[in-house]
């Protein structure tokens, strides 16, 4: 029965402290302090555990291009009217123009088809696939899937999938 009323100490530290870095970004620290301790029977234990800095993107100030998908299937782009040609050629010059500092906005309607969506999806991914390709023969004389995990990270840093949904 001992073991039912083993004592607990839980503390609880939570340490947060927002820093800007650039214009674009904002690193927020949560450091989380867990060390608790309990008496009885098997369940002795100590664990100590701690959060590192989390890298937040804020996205308000940054260029941004708004992918938006009608109930009808269509695409608009910057609220015009747009093919899946042009919504990949605008994204690949806005992407080229914008490097790290964009963002894209992708809104679906609620009556959107889930294939059209996915589509469009695949598009948007192709294009940061491209790009991604492109700049790793640039660099590394190499196609991004023939990249080590490294060379891959580095490269990822030109073109960061800021999507919002």
């Amino acid at each position: 029965m001992a073991n039912f009323f083993a004592s607990t100490l839980i503390l609880q530290v939570l340490f947060f402290c927002t820093v800007n870095e650039g214009k674009h970004e904002q690193i927020i620290y949560d450091n989380t302090i867990n060390y608790s301790k309990n008496k009885g029977g098997y369940n002795n234990s100590v664990s100590l555990i701690i959060s590192f800095p989390i890298k937040k993107q804020v996205f308000s100030d940054l260029p941004k291009i708004t992918i938006e998908l009608t109930k009808n299937n269509e695409i608009l782009l910057n609220k015009v009217i747009a093919s899946k040609e042009i919504m990949i050629k605008e994204l690949r010059s806005f992407l080229l123009k914008h490097g790290t500092n964009h963002y894209i906005k992708f809104v679906t309607h609620k009556k959107t088809s889930y294939s059209f969506y996915c589509e469009v999806q695949t598009c948007i991914f192709n294009v940061y696939t491209d790009l991604l390709n492109e700049k790793a023969i640039e660099i590394y004389n190499k196609s991004y899937e023939e990249l080590n995990n490294i060379e891959k990270n580095k490269i990822d840093l030109f073109y960061p999938k800021n999507i919002g949904e």
